[in-house]
């Protein structure tokens, strides 16, 4: 501030002095006063009114100290003082930079040059009457002349100090093309014709010469230049005019005169360049702006042009009269035929299209009335959005939907009306134009109305879905419920809704526990069942199916649960619970349930010391029952036995029937002396019962194996095993007796052999201590050996092969005979398939324990043998004997029906050894009969035999089955069994049993000898 201060005072004050040496001889007021323009530019530049009050007081004191050593006049002084003030901050203040704001005056355009042209002449006109009055204090008498001498040289003086300065400091708007060359020569003429006009001597009136180079320099140069060149040409003049008295001025003899012509020049000379080089810039400027004005409407109208042809819409603009002026490509496609194609319309080759052929009709097949049109709509001023439209077009076209809206085209002076208009009604009148938009929404149009279709048929599935269906919130609370749920849940659907689904349970806590798993799990749908209770006496069984469904954007994702009543489901199931572990005949728990509590029982938990008792009880002679009086009257008997027996046990354990005539008991409490309390009391229960009844009932007695699981524990067996050995030493005892497991668990003799052949027998399975022997079979009617039975052999002994007629009965008492077979299957299997690979016909016969018939484990192993090893099913022949046959005929016969599904073939071995009658041949699904070795042994000589071979071999070939003779252990019995017709023989006539190898290198020697048969695992000793 203070820097600026003592520069414009320095400025101001040599302003003075220079002002002062124009002032001609004679005259009151100099010729030009740059006093006042640097005063003024002073004013104009102050931004605080602190440095605005120190700038008029240096003003006004400089003046007063000048003027008064000048004039020698004090009050001339003061007044001139004023005077030099209210020019300075009278310019400032018109140019409004002296309001206070911090804002400055700056010369940016004509218009800012105009601004301080009238500035510095009202400034000068204000400042007139004090400086009319210094000039009359002075001792002169001022004229019109003094004044407009006055107004001239303030007003010239601010314009060119200020208008230069100002210009020069401004920042440059454009380059001009001119060259340093060119200013230089231009500067270089001015110099030359000022001096030609100006110059000492020099009287021609050619003083207007300057203007033509101040023209030049006003279009070629900048602005800076130009008023650069102006102040050279301004001040050429005035040192010229008023120190060598040169030019035409020079010739004027009135000084006053002379004073304001110099004044006029210099002003016309500063104003003439700034006006010229300001208004060619400002033209310039327009012309770029003006240019790149219309590069941009080029650009827009491209990009518009752009836009409108790839739009996929179709956009029209009409007339008044329908017909259709502009249109896009998309448009084009909407009419099909040449008659409505607006490019050939336009060249006069069609008619002028129409836009009615688009829109014509309502949704629903109404012709618009003319007012109704989207185009007269939108020509009366109206904006028309999105109506649908049906269109009746051409082929191909016709009820084509259309998405139309529309719109009054103005012109741009109706625009410009419209927008200076508040009443946005009023400013939609009526156009001459009207621009319309359509989009073919055919294909959208039937896509909604087939979810509008599916969204009815699904509240239709929702509402009449025969189950209950709810949706619920995430938090479990009702949203939505259909009929059906309602009526399961007894309540009106409006009381549902808005309340907990748990509420309705007699288990809250259960439902929001599942419904919160489901939630947490969403991707997953969650069931489980509930109890609800409606308010009757009866609770409902409920199962919920429950799964996320999520939402879209605008919905929330919600709970969608069904519900489906099972309360009488539930009952069917625990009736069949209960059925598929009770026996449907005597109501006893049966063999699974006996099984599963027994393991209950012998927990680990109680492992160590075992309480209670089991007992095993098998009805002595009760198949004389059935055979005799038929299994109706057997049933009588089972159902009252069991009834008898479940009295006698009462609560002190549970009584069941394993099978047959089998049952047991369990008592979880018993101790040794209990036991065998409870066991003399079975014992005789049924020998009483069945001494009252009529006929062989009286014959039916129960023989017990007894144990207690304490004793037991010091055996390493099976407790219902050691209980079976025990029932077969009372049956080996006379039966209707028992037998009980010594407390010390001795055993004896009998019973100790028994657990001792189990053991061996469960090493062997477990040592695979076990061999097939082959004994092969005769074909009679080829005497070709193709097929042998597989006969088992222990061969746990190094140099032994036991006949499983020593262990197999007690394998079958131990329940060991399921898995001697499934071993027996499993090599067969393998044995057969390299049989095969020796002879493609052979076939093999195996032996089946009774006890393994009707076995689902027997099956499924037979199925996985034959399959692993690529077996034909036909190549295996089951044997069961016609005793095991007689046991059970329905499982047998169901067996037999199952095993020949699987293609095996089934022989009903030792036929004739039994009980049973030539019926089980009418009702047995078989494929061989092997006659008892009783009846072929002495065939040679008993007529008697020969007869019995001879009737069942006719009997056999006239139900299609083969007959095989057991036990022909000489030639004359083989040509006995020949000659009345039996298919095949077997005995020691044929061949002994032998093992695999032995076999091979003795029937199958010759046949494909390059074929090794696997015996690796069949054991050579």
């Amino acid at each position: 501030m203070y820097g600026r201060f003592f520069v414009f005072t320095c400025a101001y004050a040599v302003a003075i002095v220079v002002g002062r040496m124009t002032v001609p001889d004679g005259a009151t007021l100099a010729i030009f006063w740059p006093a006042s323009g640097v005063g003024a530019l002073w004013a104009i530049t102050c931004t605080r009114t602190g440095e605005r009050r120190a700038a008029a007081a240096a003003i006004a004191g400089i003046s007063v100290g000048g003027n008064s050593v000048l004039h020698g006049s004090l009050g001339a002084a003061v007044l001139l003082g004023a005077a030099n003030v209210l020019i300075s901050f009278g310019t400032a203040r018109v140019l409004g930079a002296a309001e206070g704001d911090g804002r400055a005056w700056r010369l940016h355009g004509l218009s800012d040059f105009y601004r301080l042209l009238g500035a510095a002449v009202i400034a000068s006109l204000v400042s007139l009457g004090p400086g009319m009055a210094a000039i009359l204090a002075a001792g002169d008498v001022p004229g019109w002349g003094d004044a407009l001498a006055w107004v001239m040289r303030h007003s010239a003086s601010v314009v060119v100090v200020v208008g230069t300065v100002f210009a020069l400091t401004r920042p440059p708007r454009h380059s001009r093309r001119s060259s340093g060359a060119e200013i230089f020569a231009l500067f270089g003429l001015t110099v030359l014709a000022e001096w030609a006009v100006f110059g000492p001597g020099h009287r021609l009136p050619l003083s207007f010469v300057p203007f033509v180079l101040l023209f030049w320099s006003g279009v070629r140069t900048s602005v800076r230049v130009a008023v650069g060149h102006s102040g050279l040409v301004g001040v050429l003049t005035l040192v010229l005019v008023c120190g060598f008295q040169g030019g035409s001025f020079a010739a004027i003899d009135d000084p006053a005169m002379q004073a304001v012509t110099l004044q006029v020049f210099v002003f016309l000379t500063t104003s003439l360049s700034i006006v010229l080089a300001m208004a060619w810039e400002e033209r310039g400027r327009l012309a770029r702006d003006l240019a790149a004005l219309e590069a941009a409407a080029r650009l827009r109208a491209e990009d518009l042009t752009a836009v409108t042809q790839t739009i996929p819409d179709g956009l029209l603009v009409v007339d008044r009269d329908g017909r259709i002026l502009l249109h896009n490509e998309a448009a084009k496609a909407l009419f099909d035929d040449a008659s409505t194609d607006s490019t050939a319309a336009a060249t006069g080759d069609a008619p002028v299209p129409r836009v009615e052929v688009l829109a014509r009709h309502h949704l629903d097949g109404r012709e618009f009335t003319r007012d109704e049109r989207p185009s007269v709509r939108a020509l009366a001023g109206e904006h028309v959005r999105g109506l649908l439209v049906r269109s009746g077009v051409g082929a191909g076209r016709e009820g084509r939907i259309y998405s139309v809206s529309a719109s009054p085209l103005h012109d741009a002076t109706d625009a410009t009306d419209a927008a200076d208009t508040t009443d946005a009604a009023a400013s939609a009148g009526p156009a001459d134009r009207a621009v319309l938009l359509l989009r073919d929404v055919t294909a959208e149009h039937a896509r909604s109305a087939e979810l509008d279709v599916s969204r009815r048929r699904a509240e239709r599935l929702f509402s009449d879905a025969p189950t209950g269906v709810v949706v619920l919130d995430l938090s479990g609370t009702i949203l939505r419920v259909n009929s059906a749920a309602a009526a399961l849940l007894l309540r009106d659907p409006a009381d549902l809704v808005g309340r907990p689904l748990a509420d309705l349970a007699t288990r809250p806590e259960q439902v929001a526990r599942h419904l919160a798993q489901t939630v947490e799990q969403p991707a997953r749908r969650h069931s489980f069942d509930w109890t609800v209770a409606p308010g009757t006496d009866d609770a409902m069984q409920v199962t919920a199916s429950t799964g996320v469904l999520a939402g879209s954007e605008d919905s929330e994702d919600v709970v969608l649960a069904h519900l489906l009543d099972v309360t009488e489901r539930r009952t069917y199931e625990r009736r069949l619970a209960h059925l598929a572990e009770h026996d449907a005949l005597t109501g006893l728990p049966n063999r699974r349930r006996f099984d599963r509590l027994l393991s209950e029982h012998l927990s680990p938990d109680g492992a160590e010391h075992p309480s209670g008792a089991m007992l095993l009880l098998d009805l002595d002679n009760f198949k004389e029952v059935n055979d005799t009086l038929g299994h109706g009257a057997g049933d009588e008997l089972l159902v009252s036995l069991s009834s008898e027996l479940r009295h006698v046990v009462g609560d002190a354990g549970v009584v069941a029937r394993l099978g047959g005539d089998e049952f047991a008991v369990l008592l979880p409490d018993a101790d040794h002396a209990g036991a065998r309390s409870l066991a003399e009391d079975l014992v005789a229960v049924v020998r009483q019962h069945t001494a009252a009844l009529p006929g062989v009932h009286h014959r039916v007695t129960v023989s017990v194996g007894a144990i207690t699981f304490a004793a037991a524990a010091q055996h390493d067996a099976d407790p219902l095993a050691l209980a079976d050995m025990l029932l077969y030493d009372s049956k080996d005892s006379g039966r209707d007796c028992f037998t009980l497991l010594a407390g010390d668990g001795s055993l004896a003799p009998r019973s100790g052999a028994r657990l001792a052949w189990r053991a061996r027998l469960e090493a062997a399975l477990d040592a695979d201590d076990f061999e097939l022997y082959l004994q092969p079979i005769m074909n009679l009617r080829t005497g070709d050996v193709d097929s042998a039975e597989a006969l088992l052999r222990l061969t746990d002994v190094p140099g032994e092969a036991v006949s499983p007629y020593q262990f197999m009965e007690i394998a079958e008492q131990a329940g060991l005979a399921p898995r001697i077979d499934a071993w027996v299957l499993g090599r067969a299997a393998r044995l057969i398939a390299d049989l095969r690979r020796r002879e493609p016909e052979f076939r093999l016969e195996v032996n089946l324990s009774g006890r393994s018939v009707g076995d689902p484990a027997i099956e499924a192993t037979l199925e996985e043998a034959l399959r692993r090893h690529r077996v034909d099913p036909g190549a295996l022949i089951l044997e069961i004997t016609e005793t095991a046959v007689v046991a059970d005929l329905r499982l047998a016969r169901h067996f037999a029906e199952r095993v020949r599904a699987l293609g095996a073939r089934f022989a009903l071995d030792d036929f004739g050894a039994g009980y049973g009658s030539f019926a089980y041949l009418k009702h047995l699904p078989f494929d061989y009969i092997k006659i008892d070795g009783e009846f072929v042994a002495q065939v040679d000589t008993s007529p008697i035999d020969r007869a019995i071979v001879r009737s069942i071999a006719g009997i056999a070939r006239e139900l299609g089955k083969k007959t095989v003779a057991e036990f022909v252990a000489t030639d004359d019995v083989l040509d006995v069994v020949r000659e009345e017709g039996i298919d095949f023989a077997q005995g020691y006539a044929v061949g002994k049993p032998v093992p695999a190898r032995e076999f091979v290198a003795t029937w199958l020697q010759d046949r494909l000898p390059d074929v090794a048969i696997d015996v690796a695992d069949v054991p050579a000793r």
